[in-house]
């Protein structure tokens, strides 16, 4: 791979990924043929490829600040979602006992999921194609420092490669909207399609207005499709417990989740209304907040916007949330009631936990501040640490609470989310510690508007948690995959890589031959381990499986410029789960 480019080698390495999704869709328990999905996933990693190589490596992207990347992701991005989705709708038609209506849930949610990388292709390519006309030539040039990519757009006709390119990107998608929804031949699941790819395109821009220069494409594009169809979920579920909808159709009343995976929608969508209605009631009484870097020392010394922000918190947590699932879930008690009865069930196994874990957080924490802030050990082996964390404290508890640690996921995202807030607008009295105390731990990909790290650490190992409360689950491994990659893959390939690594996979990469082999077989000795414990012996062609899921996983880790914190748990949970 050294004679390709940063950004083709991460497209080699991805479009090896979903091949191996396709051959699996083909390849599925024929219920229902699933050629028309493996149809349509290729043609949006076809259209993905194009509009990338379009873009020019993202140059053409520069109306929108981007975060600085080797490739723009927009593969990766466009894929990540669609293939999760597609390993669902396998492990579904794997089990004998499925119903008609889960099975039609999640194909139509693979197929909004298509929908939704349709909208952001579409999106991106009609940019790109304008762009090559020169009428942004001016913006562009005004724009050259915001990256190190650059192009001389004098010297490019309208209708060069890049401009076919983007015309088939365009295209590509198209044929999907146009020709591949025979599947659905109903109203709803047409709606649900296209109502799903205008918002995660609204969605995807508004992103990248509001977090200027914290998001690559593809992050932005991963994030966008994750939260359209996070919330599509819940509004729609929502929608069929009003009396006045009862005619929804039977697969869009299936509910995917239990009480605990209600408690954490409700509790997450929530708190990401709160800046909308905090910075309302700041607009209504003439008040401003600042939205931007943080500044030394507090910015929001008014006891009026302090008590307006946490009044706006306990709201929701307390009132907004607990109305939706009381409407949605019909919980017998308020939602801190049931999660304290919940906990009271099993006291000793929970709140010893519970205490288990604050002691595998405290400790460690100030031991590895300490070295930050005395410059003792390198960062990025310091960052590794709390990798080594997660395994710790995640696998007993995935192990023998996987249930209590769902819940508890979902309360850490919304405390993170909480903290998040009050670092940013600096919110008295913990604002300029908190930040303080992140900023220690930072990469270059975070910033002082937005700092990622934690976030990305904590959902790449709760998502694949989330993800597998399915009945239909059979892949034991499958809610191990972002533990095992980012706790085990990833923090052997850092180390090894860093203090014995001497080949580098190319010029402009930090990442070694050595740390990508101590990385993929790490995970696979850690899956091995698991074996024994989580499932019967493995046959041959189970064994090969799960070999070419870590070391797909393990490629992807060692290639992406994007995020690998959210992308590789996702790619090694879709692997795992075929």
């Amino acid at each position: 791979m050294q004679a390709f480019s940063g950004a083709g080698q991460e497209a080699v390495v991805v479009t090896l990924v979903v091949a191996r999704v396709i051959i699996g869709l083909l390849g599925a328990p024929l219920v229902g043929s699933l050629r028309n999905e493996a149809k349509g996933l290729a043609i949006v990693t076809a259209a993905s490829m194009f509009v990338e190589f379009a873009s020019k490596g993202g140059t053409k992207l520069r109306r929108w600040q981007l975060r600085r990347t080797q490739a723009p992701g927009i593969l990766l991005g466009s894929v990540t979602l669609p293939i999760v989705m597609a390993s669902r709708l396998l492990q579904i038609l794997r089990m004998p006992q499925h119903s008609q209506a889960a099975l039609e849930r999640a194909r139509v949610e693979l197929w909004g999921s298509l929908a939704c990388g349709c909208a952001m292709l579409l999106l991106l390519g009609g940019l790109v194609l304008w762009q090559s006309d020169g009428k942004d030539q001016k913006q562009l040039n005004n724009n050259r420092d915001q990256t190190d990519l650059s192009v001389d757009f004098k010297q490019r006709g309208r209708w060069g490669p890049e401009c076919c390119s983007s015309v088939i990107g365009i295209a590509g998608p198209a044929v999907i909207l146009v020709s591949e929804l025979g599947f659905t031949t109903g109203t709803w699941r047409i709606i649900w399609c296209l109502t799903h790819a205008l918002g995660c395109a609204a969605l995807f821009q508004h992103l990248l207005q509001a977090f200027p220069g914290c998001l690559s494409v593809g992050e932005a594009i991963l994030v966008s499709q994750g939260l359209t169809l996070y919330a599509g979920n819940a509004l729609i579920f929502t929608l069929s417990r009003i009396t006045i909808l009862n005619g929804l159709p039977e697969f869009l009343m299936e509910r995917t989740g239990d009480e605990i995976h209600a408690i954490g929608q409700a509790l997450v969508l929530g708190l990401l209304l709160v800046p909308v209605s905090y910075k309302t009631l700041l607009r209504g009484l003439s008040l401003k907040v600042s939205n931007g870097a943080v500044k030394k020392g507090p910015c929001m010394e008014d006891v009026t916007k302090v008590f307006l922000f946490f009044a706006t918190v306990l709201l929701v947590v307390f009132l907004v949330a607990p109305y939706w699932l009381q409407l949605v879930q019909r919980l017998p008690h308020h939602p801190v009631l049931w999660v304290l009865n919940f906990v009271l069930e099993e006291p000793e196994a929970r709140l010893g936990l519970c205490v288990y874990w604050m002691l595998a957080i405290c400790l460690p924490i100030l031991a590895l501040y300490r070295m930050v802030v005395k410059k003792q050990v390198a960062r990025i082996m310091v960052r590794k640490g709390f990798h080594l964390m997660v395994v710790i404290m995640f696998v007993p508890a995935l192990f023998f609470q996987p249930d209590f640690l769902r819940l508890a996921f979902s309360l850490a995202f919304a405390a993170f989310l909480v903290i998040e807030m009050i670092r940013v607008w600096q919110i008295p009295p913990f604002g300029e510690a908190v930040h303080r105390f992140l900023k220690a731990f930072t990469d270059s990909r975070d910033s002082d508007l937005l700092i990622v790290s934690h976030f990305s650490l904590l959902l790449g190992c709760a998502v694949p948690v989330w993800l597998s409360t399915s009945p239909f689950m059979d892949r034991p491994l499958a809610p191990y995959a972002g533990i095992l990659s980012l706790g085990i893959g990833d923090t052997m390939a850092s180390v090894i890589g860093y203090n014995f690594g001497s080949v580098r996979l190319s010029s402009s990469s930090n990442k070694t031959v050595e740390g990508t082999i101590a990385g993929i077989v790490s995970m696979i000795v850690a899956c091995l381990l698991l074996v024994p414990v989580t499932s019967t012996a493995l046959s041959a062609a189970q064994f090969c499986s799960l070999v070419g899921a870590c070391i797909g996983a393990g490629l992807v880790e060692a290639y992406t410029s994007q995020l690998d914190n959210a992308f590789v748990p996702l790619i090694f949970y879709a692997l795992l789960s075929l």
